[in-house]
């Protein structure tokens, strides 16, 4: 009897601890697996958010170029012109063309004028039946249908969804962005058209093979497809079950990016790790060595395969920093970095090391020693030329940056001493094979300076010693100095005056200051030049003050001008500099004007603004375009504004006002969904349902049930 009260209870102690080790094993296990998931969904909502990011980058910069466009008088004016080819009307478009290609805009353009049926694009002029027979038609559209479909309305900035057409002889699927010029919105007579490769987009939706069945999307307010990254077999695969969607709406646009990912591939291992554990919890009971022992084996794998995806998500960010690195150096060479803190965000983000030290930035130029036609041949040369000098450069100094302008255009901000860079190139044009010979190197160098903030000065600088290289003949190389030695105008190039005119504008008063130092300091000091020549120079600074105070609208130092405009006319000698000092100081006043000025209107129209969406929520067709429109503002602008002042994105305030409106109505009343989601702004029933289960964890009708 003994015996068996024993055994009991040492079976009863066994059981005991192994329930409680099943039981920790199974919380354990558990909440490792939802860590797993949480983590396989964070990396998939920072791949997406990542191409979100560069792909409205390439949205904002196409809209802006509309914008830019659409405003324009000449092309406002044109549209007045009925026949197009007769007389002075001929000479008139193509001084149109020539005008447009001169703003130098980044992307391809088309401009449809209705009433002469022309189109207007980035380096030829059609006739409307022209273009549509050998430029560009859909494939299932006549001329006369795609004719009426621009013009039938008014287009604000619109995508018109991907589908295939003909374009350049090529059969190829492409979206089309549409901007309407004027204020006929029932019978526009200029529409915008900017023609976009699917294939473009594609390129910055990220790497995902096609055999995973992932999909990246990118779909309109009312559930549209506008471009995909591989071909939708079903058009209402995004509302299956099977798929875990990862959705993120865009900064600039009514649309969402969606990432599908058939669940079984996202959740696999965690799938797995169930199925498992209960295989272990039995075997616990017979072995409880064996459980933890399994168990352990298989936690050490899932940190592997962690690891695993961990590492090819960051090898598909990587792949996105060249195209941000180059739109970086461009913005950096011609000083289009307005404050300190945005030139080092953006340089941390590219890996970009801003303590250059001292520099020296240098043009190189590689051309054809010949007037010769350009060839696929030539082309090959040059661009063969330029990895035989970039090799010699990146050999030279590790230190020396290298970046490509263009395929015949090089800049290196060198570190290294130039003198010596200067002999390797001339030494390796000596050994160049027979075919590279005919090739021609100009080499345009910059001062020596120690901050990046120097750098647009320094390529200003290198640009004109390029040009004095090239007209010179004597040596493939020239510097700056030697330009300025042989000089008696003044300096005050178009770069710095726009850099003077930005910072100003912008209440930037530290880089002001430098500015007007450079100036005054190369001008005054190092040039000698004479008593005109220094008028003329002063007259232009002061022409770019006024300039200044017109763009800001400051009516206060009306007087101060005027009293500067007189000593300016007396100016006789070096001894009387001291009257500029007034043009310092009026400078530096419209700087703390600017801020004032600034803060309090960014106030006062960031909290009318947000009035404004609180007021206006219940319209679904409210956006930052219409926002925009409202308050006569640009649609990036207000979507910064909205931001800073909200601490949130405009999307994601918009949307949690219409959720949390929506709690309340789902609380309070009976309403259908169907009412509510229409009595809130949404249009979509799927987009309703999946930007609150996003937030909540639940569908509208699980919450309603629940209470």
């Amino acid at each position: 009897m003994k015996l068996k009260n024993i055994l009991t209870k040492m079976v009863l102690a066994y059981l005991l601890v192994l329930s409680i080790f099943i039981i920790f094993s199974f919380i354990t296990t558990k909440y490792k697996i939802d860590n797993l998931e949480n983590d396989l969904v964070n990396l998939s909502m920072a791949s997406v958010t990542q191409s979100q990011k560069v792909i409205d980058m390439y949205f904002s910069n196409i809209f802006d170029s509309q914008g830019k466009l659409a405003n324009d008088i000449k092309v406002n004016e044109y549209s007045l012109i009925e026949e197009a080819f007769s007389g002075i009307n001929g000479y008139k478009v193509i001084d149109l063309m020539n005008y447009l290609r001169k703003k130098n805009l980044p992307y391809e353009y088309y401009i449809f004028y209705k009433k002469s049926s022309v189109v207007i694009g980035t380096n030829t002029v059609y006739s409307y039946d022209d273009f549509y027979k050998f430029a560009f038609h859909y494939k299932n559209y006549s001329a006369d249908q795609f004719w009426d479909f621009i013009f039938k309305k008014k287009y604000a900035k619109e995508i018109i969804p991907c589908a295939n057409t003909y374009y350049n002889d090529q059969e190829q699927k492409n979206i089309l962005f549409l901007h309407s010029v004027g204020y006929n919105f029932l019978n526009p007579d200029v529409v915008i058209v900017y023609i976009v490769k699917n294939s473009t987009l594609t390129q910055l939706m990220g790497d995902y093979k096609p055999k995973s069945s992932t999909n990246f999307l990118i779909t309109d307010k009312n559930n549209t497809v506008i471009s995909s990254l591989f071909e939708l077999n079903n058009a209402d695969l995004i509302n299956r079950d099977d798929f875990f969607i990862t959705s993120i709406p865009s900064e600039v646009k009514s649309f969402d990016y969606i990432l599908l990912q058939p669940v079984s591939v996202v959740f696999k291992h965690s799938n797995a790790t169930v199925r498992l554990f209960l295989i272990f919890s039995a075997a616990a009971i017979i072995i409880m060595c064996s459980v933890f022992a399994v168990v352990l084996f298989y936690n050490k794998n899932i940190y592997k395969i962690f690891e695993k995806n961990t590492r090819t998500l960051n090898e598909q960010l990587k792949k996105q920093i060249p195209h941000l690195r180059e739109d970086f150096f461009r913005k950096l060479l011609e000083g289009k970095f307005s404050s300190q803190t945005d030139l080092k965000v953006y340089s941390s983000y590219i890996n970009f090391n801003l303590e250059v030290g001292n520099f020296q930035l240098m043009l190189i130029k590689i051309s054809p020693s010949t007037p010769l036609e350009f060839t696929e041949e030539t082309i090959k040369s040059i661009n063969i030329y330029s990895l035989h000098l970039q090799n010699l450069i990146s050999a030279n100094s590790k230190e020396d940056i290298i970046h490509i302008l263009s395929y015949d255009r090089i800049i290196v901000i060198a570190k290294s001493r130039i003198e010596g860079l200067l002999d390797l190139i001339e030494n390796m044009q000596s050994s160049l094979p027979c075919n590279l010979k005919n090739l021609k190197l100009s080499i345009g160098i910059g001062n020596n300076y120690d901050s990046i903030n120097e750098i647009p000065s320094s390529y200003s600088e290198a640009q004109c010693a390029l040009i004095y290289s090239m007209v010179k003949n004597n040596s493939f190389y020239s510097f700056y100095s030697d330009i300025r030695s042989s000089n008696n105008a003044y300096y005050f190039p178009i770069e710095l005056n726009s850099l003077l005119i930005n910072h100003t504008c912008a209440g930037n008063i530290p880089e002001t200051e430098r500015i007007l130092g450079k100036l005054i300091t190369e001008n005054i000091l190092n040039r000698n030049l004479s008593i005109d020549m220094i008028k003329l120079f002063l007259n232009e600074l002061f022409s770019t003050v006024i300039k200044i105070r017109n763009n800001i609208n400051i009516e206060e130092e009306a007087k101060e001008l005027r009293d500067i405009d007189k000593a300016l006319s007396k100016y006789s000698s070096l001894d009387d500099i001291q009257k500029i000092n007034a043009c310092i100081s009026l400078l530096k006043k419209m700087c703390n004007s600017v801020n004032i000025k600034r803060c309090r209107y960014k106030e006062n129209l960031s909290s009318s603004i947000k009035t404004y969406v609180e007021q206006n929520y219940q319209n679904s067709d409210l956006s930052l375009n219409l926002i925009a429109c409202k308050f006569n503002i640009s649609e990036t602008y207000a979507s910064q504004l909205f931001k800073e002042y909200t601490k949130e994105t405009y999307t994601k305030y918009l949307q949690n006002l219409r959720l949390k409106r929506a709690n309340i109505l789902l609380k309070t009343t009976d309403i259908p969904i169907k009412t509510i989601l229409h009595r809130i702004g949404y249009n979509s029933l799927n987009t309703f349902e999946r930007a609150y289960k996003r937030i909540y964890g639940k569908t509208p009708s699980q919450y309603r049930k629940s209470l």
